[in-house]
């Protein structure tokens, strides 16, 4: 008698998935999947807010060896790096505002810097009920190869702007 004679073959069990279990699993993957998207949608708004300063903060160290031009009105207002800087440190501050796709109508401040690079903010109401400020500041900058980065902003004010840039 060999030692595998006492060993019945039995025949093999299929295994069924029931309709819990795949209820179940279709449910995780949508869970994972919609937390994945919210994760890659916030890392490239941060990435793209990112890339809006290190472009400004360049074209801020630009106009230091070429120009820096001001219009406010559609007239010419003169400017000096100390105060573009502080701009710059105060948008910086800020943070990333609600991105927008249209630009508002009104009386717009402009910097344009020696790279081509432009900055154009607008004083804007804030529709949102939770909004820190009623108005704010809607900012458009425009790099040298045309790339756009537009939003608005309750936590900076457009007199803050006013009292930095010296406008009239």
């Amino acid at each position: 008698m060999d030692m595998y004679d006492r060993i019945q073959r039995q025949p093999a069990r299929r295994q069924h998935i029931t309709p819990g279990a795949a209820v179940l699993a279709a449910f995780g993957f949508l869970v994972a999947a919609t937390c994945v998207g919210m994760l890659v949608y916030a890392a490239r708004y941060q990435l793209r807010y990112r890339r809006f300063i290190n472009d400004f903060s360049a074209s801020l160290a630009a106009s230091n060896k070429m120009s820096l031009r001001m219009t406010w009105q559609d007239e010419d207002v003169p400017i000096t790096t100390d105060q573009a800087s502080r701009l710059c440190r105060r948008i910086t501050t800020a943070g990333a505002g609600k991105v927008q796709k249209d630009v508002p109508d009104g009386d717009e401040c402009q910097l344009v810097f020696g790279d081509g690079a432009s900055l154009t903010m607008w004083q804007v109401d804030i529709p949102e009920k939770n909004a820190a400020n009623p108005t704010g500041t809607f900012i458009r900058y425009a790099d040298a190869d045309g790339r756009i980065y537009q939003y608005d902003t309750d936590q900076l004010l457009f007199t803050e702007i006013a009292a930095i840039l010296a406008l009239p």
